[in-house]
């Protein structure tokens, strides 16, 4: 019972609401005012995936390996910026980054339609629900 705690605690608590509220609360809320939001989002996926870098190195990855992990974690950490874009939540964030983290990538295939419907819902609002229907 004592490794679950230890589990979430470092996984959830500990990695992912850390790394959330440092990289996409505040580098990412300093840096929009700055740059583009866009621009933004992807010094601070850079800064992101560098900070996992070192584990791949250690754990003995193949480079082709590693370029993967670190693209992949480039495209997720985009999508964790545009999350708190859209959310202004660092805790819906960190449960999606643990998620992406940590249960064999649930998460990221949640994220991307969960961002389609809310820029659905900012794009479009009730007004083009309401004309479809008719």
């Amino acid at each position: 019972m004592g490794s679950i705690f230890y589990y979430v605690y470092r996984n959830l608590i500990f990695a992912a609401f850390v790394e959330e509220f440092i990289f996409r609360n505040c580098y990412l809320k300093e840096l929009s005012k700055k740059y583009a939001f866009f621009l933004s989002s992807i010094i601070v996926g850079f800064l992101w995936i560098f900070l996992h870098l070192p584990s791949y190195i250690f754990q003995g990855f193949a480079i082709m390996d590693i370029f993967f992990y670190l693209l992949t974690g480039m495209i997720k950490g985009i999508l964790l910026a545009y999350m708190m874009k859209l959310f202004h939540n660092v805790f819906i964030n960190t449960l999606f980054h643990f998620n992406m983290g940590y249960t064999s990538e649930i998460g990221f295939l949640i994220l991307l339609p969960v961002i389609f419907l809310k820029l659905n819902e900012k794009v479009f609002g009730n007004k083009k629900q309401e004309t479809l229907l008719k």
